[in-house]
């Protein structure tokens, strides 16, 4: 049976690095929260952290979840 692998081939050196541990087994998602901010979710395989980006800026969580409220 022949070895399973991911359809997605990404060089080394393109792949993210987590801010925390240096690890590059990291989970990105680019996303728009519910105010129109355009942001970018890290979440590192390795050490379990977890970043939240606009830009090179990087949001305090309390931030995300306030821009992320439904706007009543």
């Amino acid at each position: 049976m022949p070895t399973p692998t991911s359809l997605v081939k990404v060089p080394s050196h393109d792949l993210a690095t987590c801010l925390y541990c240096g690890g590059n087994r990291v989970t990105v998602l680019v996303m728009t929260l519910a105010d129109g901010t355009p942001v970018e979710f890290a979440s590192c395989h390795h050490c379990e952290g977890k970043r939240w980006t606009q830009g090179d800026q990087v949001l305090p969580l309390t931030s995300v979840l306030d821009r992320s409220r439904k706007q009543r």
